[in-house]
């Protein structure tokens, strides 16, 4: 039995690395370098102060979507929107 790992996504070692479009698909960065250059981004588009107030608009959320969803897709249209309504009211 031959067993085929691709490597290409994570790196691609025995191509060659000669070819600009290779060495370009080769070139990994970090987690940490892909948020720099994301904040570096964001502050040359829209300036310290605007990118401050774009990166606080996000939020995480809370609750587990996996397990509620299951309650969501036996309701019918007419239950979700009361049920937002009583929500809405607490």
């Amino acid at each position: 039995m031959k067993i085929y790992l691709d490597v290409c996504c994570i790196n691609r070692p025995f191509d060659d690395q000669n070819e600009e479009r290779i060495r370009m698909k080769s070139d990994i960065r970090s987690i940490n370098e892909i948020r720099k250059l994301g904040i570096d981004a964001l502050a040359e588009a829209l300036g310290p102060v605007d990118m401050a107030r774009f990166l606080q608009s996000f939020d995480l959320g809370s609750g587990d979507y996996t397990k509620e969803r299951a309650g969501w897709l036996d309701q019918s249209l007419e239950e979700i929107l009361e049920e937002i309504k009583r929500k809405r009211k607490e």
